[in-house]
This record gives C-alpha cells, sequence and structure tokens, in this order.
C-alpha cells in the first residue's frame, strides 16, 4: 500500500510538474532574481553558489523529460555544457534523479552519459569556460555518447549523421547559452 501510494504521488508530482514547466520555471526565475537583489545575498559568495547550484538542480530534473516533437530534446545536455562544473554536475544529478524516479534510465543513455562525458571534460579544462569550448564540448559530448551507445547496439552505420545532427544542435544551444550567461555578468 505504501509504495502504491508513493507511486502515484510521484507520477502525479511528475504530470503536474509536465503540465506547468512554465509556471514553475518563472517562478524559481522570480525567486532566484529576488534573492540577488537581496543584500545578504550580494555579500556572502556562499549564498549566492547555494541558490545557483539549486536552481541548476531544479533545472536539470524538470529539463530531463522534455520532448521535442516527439524526439528527446537534449535541453539538459546544453545546460550541462553551459553552466560551469558545481552547476553542470547540479544538472547532471537532478536529470539522474528525474530519470531514476521515472524508470527510463535505460532509455536515456545517450542523454546520461553525453552529460557524463561533459562533466569529465569540465574537469580538465574548467580554465577555459568561454562559450566557445562550451559547445564544442557539447557537441563532442553528444557524438561520442551517441556513437558509443550505437556501436554497442551494432546501430553505427546510420546513427553517426543522426548524433553528428544533435550535437551540433547541442554544442550550438551550448555556446548559445554560454555566451547568454557571459553577456550577464
Amino acid at each position: 500500500m505504501p509504495a502504491e501510494f508513493l507511486y502515484n504521488l510521484t507520477k502525479n508530482l511528475f504530470a503536474y510538474l509536465s503540465r506547468n514547466l512554465c509556471a514553475v520555471l518563472s517562478h524559481i526565475v522570480k525567486r532566484v532574481i529576488k534573492m540577488l537583489k537581496m543584500k545578504t545575498a550580494e555579500k556572502s559568495g556562499a549564498g549566492l553558489q547555494a541558490a545557483g547550484f539549486a536552481v541548476s538542480l531544479i533545472g536539470g530534473f524538470l529539463l530531463a523529460e522534455t520532448k521535442f516533437a516527439g524526439a528527446a530534446a537534449f535541453t539538459n545536455i546544453s545546460l550541462t555544457g553551459a553552466a560551469g562544473l558545481p552547476y553542470a554536475a547540479a544538472v547532471l544529478t537532478g536529470s539522474i534523479i528525474r530519470y531514476m524516479t521515472s524508470g527510463s534510465i535505460a532509455k536515456n543513455m545517450i542523454q546520461l552519459s553525453a552529460m557524463v562525458i561533459c562533466v569529465i571534460f569540465k574537469l580538465f579544462f574548467e580554465s577555459k569556460t568561454s562559450p566557445k569550448y562550451c559547445g564544442i564540448i557539447t557537441a563532442a559530448a553528444v557524438f561520442i555518447s551517441g556513437t558509443a551507445v550505437s556501436a554497442i547496439l551494432h546501430e553505427i552505420i546510420y546513427k553517426l549523421v543522426f548524433y553528428a545532427f544533435y550535437g551540433a544542435v547541442a554544442g550550438f544551444t551550448a555556446y548559445s547559452l554560454a555566451l547568454i550567461a557571459d553577456s550577464l555578468k
């Protein structure tokens, strides 16, 4: 009985959050902007970093199961590629939590492995945080993870063009997000 209750609770919560994604994200953005304007958050760098980490974690959770025209949208991968190392790890953690609770880790293995590759690249190249490197790292991560998973499933020949295209789109999106984030600083 308690397991069934928890299953229905999470199922209903995910349905509610999916329907009200724009309302939830706008509420989060308003709260973060309000916190940024507070004098205590301006004096305390730790408070600002904690707020950024929380927003990244929630963003990864909410963007994990997004679809675009029936296909998986790589918005969480682009957010991982555009964010700094701790925030990229938070997006990865939020996505993992969402995939685990919905039982779709195997279905989203390419996205998870691309985000892990992005975080690993960021561990080694954290000093290079320009938007250009963010885009290149994201595009390479999507292509590498897609190629690796397709090779395991023996579908490598006809999927390479697809993952090259998705890598380019995700890389350009990460580049654009990083460029916007740099302009806001």
